[in-house]
């Protein structure tokens, strides 16, 4: 996999998005949704036109092993590596998770305008990387994502204009897709009735805040299960020592420790 890996990552330098060999098994796809089914039945058994589910990794570590899957960390990491300090041993090529989402739709919708998901229209070196992964089978009617081939390099957010082309990704229940955070993309209009659920996850550079910040919202059962490489990767060591007098040694492991010694 190291090989289609990198050319993934080539394909997502290239023209700011890829589509996956990995897809994610059917089995899981359906587990995923029953669980948030679940979820959201318990406040509205009325089902909306949107639904939309921010954080699931507190909801069950099923979302949280997402981010852990080795393929997907080979590609961020490749990703992150900016070649100009290739010859550098900096830990500044570290990068985190800032979040998983869900969202789906379940009623025809309009188009989403496009958009980008970095902080950064046409950053240099990349900032943010996200995947998305269909949960349903996605045809032209159930509205697909679309991205813009080339919009990554530009620095500037998007405008609405008529010769602006979009490419529409259609793909089987657990297609996964990857996109730099300054891709312009959005998705096609759905003109049916049926489901449309995605998990949408997002990886930045270690020096890049979290949406949420991770460490602290994790619930605490989930926490004392984590290992210290998925600590890594949730930002456990992206944060300072807070309200301690004395470091540890566990609490030199910090990254923040390691880069700054401010302590």
């Amino acid at each position: 996999m190291k090989q289609i890996n990198a050319i993934a990552v080539r394909e997502l330098k290239r023209q700011g998005f890829t589509v996956l060999k990995k897809k994610l098994p059917k089995k899981k796809c359906l587990n995923l949704k029953k669980i948030l089914r679940k979820f959201n039945d318990s406040f509205n058994k009325t089902l909306n036109p949107v639904e939309y589910n921010f954080n699931v990794y507190c909801l069950n570590k099923d979302f949280l092993n997402l981010a852990f899957d080795k393929d997907i960390n080979e590609i961020v990491k490749r990703f992150f590596v900016y070649k100009k300090d290739k010859k550098l041993e900096t830990k500044n090529l570290d990068y985190h998770l800032n979040y998983i989402h869900h969202r789906c739709l379940n009623k025809p919708t309009p188009p989403q305008k496009l958009h980008i998901d970095g902080k950064l229209p046409g950053a240099n070196p990349e900032i943010s990387l996200s995947f998305i992964i269909y949960l349903d089978d996605v045809d032209k009617p159930n509205g697909p994502t679309s991205y813009v081939p080339g919009s990554h390099l530009i620095k500037s957010l998007p405008i609405k204009k008529k010769h602006i082309k979009a490419k529409n990704i259609l793909g089987k229940q657990g297609t996964i897709t990857a996109f730099s955070g300054s891709t312009w993309h959005g998705s096609a209009e759905k003109t049916n009735n049926k489901s449309r659920a995605i998990i949408l996850i997002n990886f930045t550079r270690w020096f890049i805040s979290q949406n949420f910040a991770l460490p602290y919202l994790m619930p605490k059962k989930i926490v004392n299960s984590l290992k210290d490489k998925e600590k890594r990767i949730l930002g456990f060591y992206d944060y300072p020592v807070i309200k301690k007098n004395k470091v540890d040694k566990k609490d030199k492991k910090n990254l923040f420790y390691k880069k700054n010694n401010i302590f």
